[in-house]
């Protein structure tokens, strides 16, 4: 019993050493992103700025607490094996879970244009800094600490912890609601699948990536903080489906895409499994 109890309390201790760690070095200094000076003149390179800042946070701290395993840092021990399948893998489940839900209000008459693509300054810098945050979203939900919780835990552990930062980190979720909570452990659930199907945290945040990039940033369907959208998009119809106010983040649609690509990993996990036991 008291092995048990130490046990959990190391890894409880590891993980708010790791969360406020991050916090710390990622919070503070990239509060240089809201100096009216510095912000105002190029928002951009701001936003860039905070996205490095908290994706370089997130790698040191999970060196440094491989470290404090007594386990090496390798790069492979985040992005995998073989990131360029994993890659593959997230940009697939990335491109279904956005293309899907935009699908389903497109096709019941929910989401109109009012206003068409237009350009934006400083493009490359704001996708660069929507990639940065996608990386540095996969990295503390799906890196040092899901090694460690699969490792104490199993994957059922590893893909609650998963789904518990998920929704942590995106107050978008947890701040609008139970159906938008729900949509946030959904979303938390298929990208720790995606990490235990890959091994590695590539395939996480390119499904992140895409999500945030089609839904948020090309179409102004999801808020993201910060950023700017391409187009402008109105959603009407019943707010259930529409989310009111919040978008695709209060949306019963966003839960139902996010639990089919889910599905979708776990029959490919499960048959993946029968083949190797025959």
């Amino acid at each position: 019993m008291k092995s048990t109890a130490r046990l959990a309390g190391r890894i409880a201790g590891r993980i708010a050493l790791f969360l406020a760690g991050w916090g710390v070095l990622a919070v503070l200094p990239a509060l240089l992103g809201d100096v009216p000076a510095f912000s105002a003149v190029n928002p951009a390179a701001a936003r860039l700025v905070r996205e490095v800042l908290a994706l370089g946070a997130a790698v040191l701290l999970s060196g440094l607490c491989l470290r404090m395993d007594g386990a090496k840092f390798r790069l492979t021990s985040l992005t995998g094996g073989k990131p360029g399948e994993g890659l593959l893998l997230g940009g697939g489940i990335g491109v279904l879970l956005a293309g899907g839900a935009l699908a389903v209000l497109k096709a019941g008459g929910m989401m109109s244009f009012r206003s068409q693509l237009h350009s934006l300054d400083g493009m490359g810098i704001w996708l660069l800094a929507l990639l940065c945050r996608a990386a540095w979203m996969a990295a503390l939900c799906c890196g040092y600490l899901f090694t460690l919780l699969q490792r104490r835990f199993g994957a059922a552990g590893a893909l609650a912890g998963s789904m518990a930062l998920y929704l942590l980190l995106c107050t978008r979720f947890w701040e609008a609601g139970p159906l938008a909570a729900a949509n946030g452990l959904a979303i938390g659930l298929l990208l720790g699948l995606l990490r235990l199907q890959s091994g590695g945290v590539a395939a996480s945040a390119a499904a992140a990536f895409l999500w945030n990039f089609a839904a948020g940033f090309l179409f102004n369907c999801l808020p993201l903080t910060g950023y700017p959208s391409l187009t402008e998009v109105a959603l009407e119809g019943p707010a259930l489906l529409t989310g009111g106010g919040n978008g695709l983040s209060g949306s019963l649609v966003t839960l139902g895409a996010a639990l089919v690509c889910s599905g979708i990993l776990l029959a490919a996990r499960l048959r993946a499994g029968r083949k190797a036991d025959a």
